[in-house]
């Protein structure tokens, strides 16, 4: 099969199955108990402005109708209302995305080079003392709730030592003299929560990293390059660490595209306005269109990444394709 028709065949697999998970969200979020628009029910007030409220958003509607509702509006762009705030969803999803990019994309990133370093150098001195070391110190923290961790941080960095504020992502009412003491100030509101999600995903990456080197390490080509008499480096790096490189990237790529989800725990520990914040806050108030707006980009954003790295897989390796 050639790579133009193996990447129609993968587009049309990841548009079925975007369909298929937006489907599920729609059922899933209509099976969760209560009146969705509770919170905005007074119990003065008369019948008729309940059936008002229930008919201004469509919930008086059968749920096949919704639900072909629902699927226009997002085939045009329109992913509703809040029930809460009113606010369109995108509008909130839009206001909290920088949020989230700001806090996550360096923590994968440091936690991807770290532990991949790490992992690379564990895995050349099997059983040696930097190996053993750097297994048992990641295998803690990756057993870690991030939760747990977040709140050992605060306590110690932000009320013993006073280094670091405790929650928020700006100090509030703070006027800034230029774009630089804007970014300083979010920066250090940022540290612990972007060390909290370092250290919990760093443990990660080196397991994987140091799994996947073990066996390229193992195999017969590291032998040849050895009695050949190249150097460590260049075994590690040029020979090993190239035959290894796929699942890495795979993990990679998936991390990155992960960003856009923000972490639940993490911003709702600090306080941090992010996406993940924003999805806890929609879960607690039953947000259905909040919530199948968040899920939406979530998914999207998923499926491509996988889109591109099946292509890449299939330019690699031909037999991919068949």
């Amino acid at each position: 099969m050639g790579l133009a028709r193996y990447a129609i065949k993968r587009a049309v697999h990841s548009l079925a199955l975007v369909f298929f998970v937006v489907s599920l969200d729609f059922v899933l979020f209509r099976c969760m108990p209560g009146n969705p628009i509770a919170r905005l029910l007074d119990p003065r007030m008369k019948p008729e402005m309940k059936a008002y409220l229930m008919h201004l958003f469509g919930l008086d509607r059968p749920l096949w109708e919704q639900y072909l509702l629902y699927i226009k509006n997002l085939m045009t762009g329109n992913m509703g209302y809040s029930f809460i705030t009113l606010r369109p969803v995108s509008e909130m999803i839009m206001d909290r995305l920088p949020w989230t990019l700001a806090l996550m994309v360096p923590s994968v990133v440091f936690s991807l080079i770290i532990g991949t370093l790490i992992g690379v150098y564990a895995s050349w001195r099997r059983g040696g003392l930097v190996d053993v070391t750097t297994t048992i110190v990641t295998m803690v923290f990756y057993a870690m709730p991030v939760f747990w961790l977040g709140g050992l941080l605060m306590l110690y960095f932000a009320v013993y030592l006073g280094w670091f504020p405790i929650a928020g992502a700006v100090t509030p009412g703070a006027t800034y003299n230029s774009i630089f003491d804007e970014i300083t100030d979010v920066v250090w509101h940022a540290t612990l929560p972007m060390l909290a999600l370092t250290l919990i995903t760093v443990a990660y990456n080196f397991m994987l990293t140091r799994d996947v080197m073990l066996d390229a390490v193992s195999q017969d080509f590291i032998l040849t390059a050895k009695a050949k008499g190249i150097s460590e480096g260049k075994i590690m790096f040029k020979h090993a660490f190239r035959n290894a490189l796929l699942p890495i990237v795979t993990n990679a790529v998936l991390s990155l595209a992960g960003t856009i989800s923000g972490a639940i725990l993490t911003e709702t520990v600090f306080s941090w306005p992010g996406l993940g914040t924003l999805t806890y806050q929609a879960i607690e108030a039953q947000d259905y269109p909040l919530l199948q707006g968040l899920f939406f980009i979530y998914t999207v954003v998923t499926i491509i990444a996988i889109y591109f790295l099946d292509l890449t897989y299939g330019f690699i390796d031909p037999r991919i394709r068949r």
